[in-house]
């Protein structure tokens, strides 16, 4: 847990401070005046100071160099070292550094201002040009703009002596891990994005060997974990053997829990709570994190209702017709619910084979609907048009709606399977590419 400091005005700080402490000096001034609260996040502390004539400083002692932030409104990325003092001039569109130390911190400013003009600055969001391309262009993209960022730390380097040799190692290892997650996206992304199987080389997978799942220096770099992440979903077939090969070759106990952590996270969003449970109560028992593992409890605990054989919760929600439906009028029929979004790709890509489905079992006591989870209820119209969805679809967009909340509905897309008599079969049914075998078994 985080010791959070509080740093108090009124001290002279400028100085202080002698070649032989580990002193870092943080002084600056914000041009926004609403601000009353400065934030230094440290990976182990919050510092933090009140804004008096829209200046602020700190004063602290660290032991070693460490990517920090400052937050004041918005966060803004430090490199910081002991002896360091650093002047930051927050301007309304740019950031003016001066002093002892600023150099990694500049870079990184200029940094995100080149991500944003390559248009990788938002990790969440796919780029749909480059991964629907062919493999070739795609390569050829990303490897240009490895080469980009490269030259671009290289050239910095060469103009800025100073900077700290540790920190253009890491920052160059994390341009490597950002090009090695783009090729672990890719088969799945293109997939999804032109509903057409990609060719992929046999050596194509060869990029694994430069993945190192050891390196301490990168355990806090988003790029690193995910990267990590990915090698474990390609090595391992189900969740059981991930968390195992996990524990076996992930030696820092910390870093193996930050990553399970967010595994069973994901996980336990999207399956339920099948098939985990001795792993599950194993991780809990050994869990450092009192915070992660009230989390994890809770979510774990939340799918109890959703088990198999457990009455499903009835809920009622309008059509596209502005009908109101509840899943009681259903009561003497299968049921299957295909909960989507049209802001999902995976979805969007199961939907052929949903209609496919509701045609083929048309004749069978089975009722299919789609539930969208879309607030803009005109458009979700305008799609059903376009995805030719003529059935019984339905809407649960609205904020806190309660059928997210009782199915659960965290992860798209997902599917839902109820009995006749109201029970839950799956509440994470198979999607309509797998789940007709078990319908033909059993619907007679």
């Amino acid at each position: 847990m985080k010791h959070i400091l509080f740093i108090l005005l009124g001290l002279s700080f400028i100085g202080c401070s002698s070649e032989k402490d580990n002193n870092l000096i943080l002084t600056g001034n914000t041009y926004d005046t609403n601000q009353n609260i400065a934030k230094l996040i440290t990976p182990d502390s919050v510092f933090i100071d009140t804004i008096k004539n829209n200046c602020f400083s700190f004063k602290i002692q660290i032991n070693k160099e460490k990517y920090a932030s400052l937050k004041l409104g918005k966060q803004t990325q430090l490199y910081i070292k002991p002896q360091d003092s650093i002047h930051i001039e927050i301007l309304k569109d740019s950031i003016i550094y001066s002093g002892k130390g600023y150099e990694e911190s500049k870079y990184i400013y200029h940094k995100e201002k080149l991500l944003q003009g390559l248009g990788i600055h938002k990790s969440k969001r796919i780029d749909i040009k480059l991964y629907s391309s062919k493999l070739e262009d795609f390569r050829e993209s990303i490897h240009k703009t490895k080469e980009i960022r490269t030259d671009h730390i290289n050239n910095y380097n060469r103009k800025n002596h100073k900077l700290s040799n540790n920190f253009v190692l890491i920052e160059k290892e994390r341009i490597n891990y950002q090009l090695i997650n783009q090729l672990f996206s890719y088969p799945d992304f293109h997939k999804t994005l032109t509903k057409a199987e990609s060719k992929i080389p046999d050596n194509y997978y060869e990029f694994i060997n430069n993945v190192k799942l050891n390196d301490k220096r990168l355990y806090s770099f988003i790029e690193y974990k995910l990267a990590i992440n990915s090698l474990l979903n390609y090595n391992c077939k189900n969740f059981k053997s991930k968390y195992q090969f996990a524990k076996t070759n992930i030696t820092d106990k910390d870093f193996l829990e930050d990553i399970l952590y967010v595994n069973f996270h994901k996980y336990i969003n999207k399956n339920g709570t099948d098939e985990i449970e001795t792993i599950f109560n194993e991780f809990i028992q050994n869990i450092k994190d009192k915070k992660k593992s009230k989390i994890l409890k809770t979510k774990y605990n939340s799918w109890k209702s959703l088990n198999k054989g457990q009455k499903a919760s009835d809920f009622q929600l309008t059509d596209d017709t502005n009908k109101t439906i509840r899943l009681s009028d259903f009561r003497g029929k299968y049921i299957y619910i295909d909960c989507w979004s049209y802001h999902c790709g995976p979805c969007i890509a199961n939907l052929d084979s949903f209609n496919k489905l509701r045609k083929d079992y048309s004749n069978k006591n089975i009722v299919f609907i789609t539930i969208s989870m879309d607030s803009d209820k005109n458009k979700w119209k305008t799609k059903l048009k376009e995805y030719k969805l003529n059935g019984i679809n339905l809407n649960a967009g609205e904020k806190n709606n309660s059928f997210k909340t009782n199915y659960n509905i965290k992860y798209l897309p997902r599917y839902i399977l109820i009995d006749p008599n109201g029970l839950i079969i799956d509440a994470t049914a198979d999607d309509p590419n797998l789940i007709g075998q078990y319908l033909d078994e059993s619907i007679s």
